[in-house]
């Protein structure tokens, strides 16, 4: 299956339901604006903003932290160039950035990668002409 931005939503939602009421809630700030629209980037970073939530309480929910990415996987193996662009910099940026400097947590983070998202890491980090604490360990 290809993910393209007209069915890569549904797949998230069928994953991860407890997702659904911050999708609909982010959609629902736009009832009152017609004139802006929900984006991929928007809705992915919602997905961040609900792993973040889930690390919170990361031994109690690490079933559905680890379904986030392989999700994420899946839409970095499986989704089409725009699919791919958001991932890289909506979704996986943004969760390194938040994570600063601090290699353990990288390396941690990296860990629940596949190799499909670590590539879109590695080439953010081309991008951005960085080299990221454990995005380049002995096991990617």
């Amino acid at each position: 299956m290809k993910f393209s931005e007209q069915n890569y939503k549904d797949y998230i939602l069928s994953e991860l339901p407890n997702f659904r009421s911050r999708i609909e809630n982010y959609h629902s700030n736009f009832k009152d604006q017609p004139w802006r629209n929900p984006t991929l980037c928007g809705e992915l970073m919602e997905l961040v903003d609900f792993y973040e939530d889930l690390k919170e309480n990361e031994r109690e929910n690490i079933e559905e932290i680890k379904k986030v990415f392989i999700i994420a996987e899946e839409l970095a193996y499986q989704g089409n160039e725009e699919i791919r662009g958001a991932l890289e910099v909506c979704f996986f940026e943004s969760i390194i950035n938040s994570l600063g400097t601090d290699e353990k947590a990288l390396s941690e983070f990296f860990k629940l990668l596949g190799p499909a998202s670590i590539e879109l890491c590695k080439k953010n980090d081309a991008f951005w002409g960085t080299r990221t604490p454990g995005l380049y360990g002995s096991d990617h």
